[in-house]
């Protein structure tokens, strides 16, 4: 329980840090916020990845906390679109059409599709809206549906390498977003 009020304390500190830098921000907070984020939760996000991740994205370099948390979203968004053409491309793999893969894949498709990523563009809307409740529930659902797919590829098939990676790199990135939520509720 300590350390938890302890991550919280440091995460509010260095959110009002950056807060009080505004826009006229000349370094990048993502380090700060990255560092932040993994530190919260450790299991799911791994520093390094974070911060190549969020500066990949050039707004990124002098974005506020709350701009930065809405790139976080946009790329979980990306990341879930590319994971569902490369299902559907695998779906359509000739090699691919035979049990367990098959349902595995097209379970997958519908959950990237139908749940994914609609509970990702949900929860960005809900972030710029500042309803930072709704941002975390959709972000939660997203990876708990990404997390039913990863499952089946790991636990009943030998899924392509390719496939599992991105699995991982989604999970990750919508980890991060989920950091943001958590952060930009207690700032605000």
């Amino acid at each position: 329980m300590n350390s938890y009020v302890y991550t919280l304390f440091c995460v509010f500190a260095t959110v009002l840090l950056c807060s009080s830098l505004a826009t006229t921000t000349t370094t990048s907070l993502v380090p700060i916020l990255c560092k932040d984020i993994a530190k919260s939760d450790p299991k799911e996000v791994d520093y390094d990845f974070c911060v190549s991740q969020l500066e990949s994205d050039p707004r990124s370099s002098h974005a506020v906390a709350p701009k930065v948390g809405q790139i976080s979203f946009e790329l979980s968004i990306t990341k879930a679109k590319n994971m569902s053409s490369l299902i559907n491309e695998l779906l359509n793999d000739p090699s691919l059409n035979r049990p367990p893969a098959k349902a595995i894949l097209s379970d997958c498709s519908k959950l990237y599709a139908d749940e994914v990523q609609v509970d990702l563009e949900s929860g960005l809307k809900a972030l710029k809206d500042g309803d930072f409740n709704t941002a975390n529930a959709k972000v939660t659902s997203a990876m708990h549906a990404a997390a039913t797919c990863e499952g089946g590829l790991k636990d009943f098939w030998n899924a392509p390498t390719s496939l599992i990676r991105m699995a991982d790199e989604f999970y990750q990135l919508a980890a991060i977003s989920l950091g943001f939520t958590n952060l930009l509720r207690i700032i605000n």
